[in-house]
């Protein structure tokens, strides 16, 4: 008969418990190791080694400022080429086919305001007519003016313009009392001879106003007068003869 006594269960699971707690102070201390003494462990990419299956971010530089920050994360695959699909082309709905589809829409009811008589205006607008009508007896009852009666005598010279020392000069002006040329066309007046001189000589054009009046305007492409700065003398010599008949008995000069 043996008399060694035998553990107890409780026994047994001290002891094993003081294993473990052992195995894990031997662990923690054996890593405590490592990182004190800087090598690296297993699985850790060297220095200047970068895993292609990792990306690696790094932090803006105020996190560098403090440290150099390393991000890793997994690796992404490349998109695929993006395919374009092609249009789908459609066919249109036969009758039998489209009137399932209005039968489920909901029937319009129509309104007392929805028809109504057609609106005639209470008078016919008159079709437009071009133009102005002028309620005038034809032949007209009124006697046509004739032309202005000339009074005989010798020729006038009635106003001349401008006079004097004055700033500008626009054009030259001198009226007649009697017709100096015949009503006709301005090609035709202006080959008539023009009775009136202006010294200096100046490049200028001669337009009669009408039969009575002529006009002088310099031609210049720079201004629309006469040169200012100069003293110019206008001279209608005596022995001018008008249309009528009618002769200048004096000189006519003004500046």
């Amino acid at each position: 008969m043996d008399n060694d006594p035998k553990p107890t269960w409780s026994q047994t699971r001290i002891i094993a418990v003081i294993a473990i707690a052992f195995v894990a102070l031997v662990a923690l201390i054996f890593g405590l190791a490592k990182i004190i003494s800087g090598e690296p462990e297993e699985g850790t990419p060297s220095p200047g080694e970068t895993p292609a299956s990792i990306d690696i971010t790094i932090q803006p530089t105020e996190a560098i400022a403090a440290g150099l920050n390393i991000e890793l994360s997994e690796g992404q695959e490349q998109p695929e080429e993006a395919v374009l699909l092609s249009a789908t082309t459609g066919e249109p709905l036969s009758d039998e086919e489209v009137e399932p589809i209005l039968a489920r829409l909901p029937e319009i009811e129509a309104e007392a305001e929805d028809e109504v008589d057609f609106r005639l205006p209470d008078d016919v607008i008159p079709p437009p007519r071009p133009g102005e009508t002028i309620d005038e007896t034809f032949p007209p009852d009124e006697t046509v003016a004739g032309p202005e009666e000339v009074e005989p005598g010798p020729l006038e010279v009635l106003r001349y313009s401008p006079e004097g020392e004055i700033p500008i000069a626009p054009f030259v002006n001198v009226t007649f009392n009697q017709p100096m040329v015949p009503l006709t066309t301005i090609e035709d007046l202006a080959e008539e001879d023009v009775p009136v001189d202006i010294e200096p000589d100046l490049e200028g054009t001669w337009r009669w106003l009408g039969t009575k009046t002529l006009n002088f305007q310099y031609d210049s492409e720079l201004i629309d007068r006469m040169p200012m700065a100069t003293e110019y003398t206008v001279t209608i010599p005596a022995g001018t003869e008008s249309a009528t008949g009618g002769v200048l008995e004096e000189t006519i000069q003004f500046t």
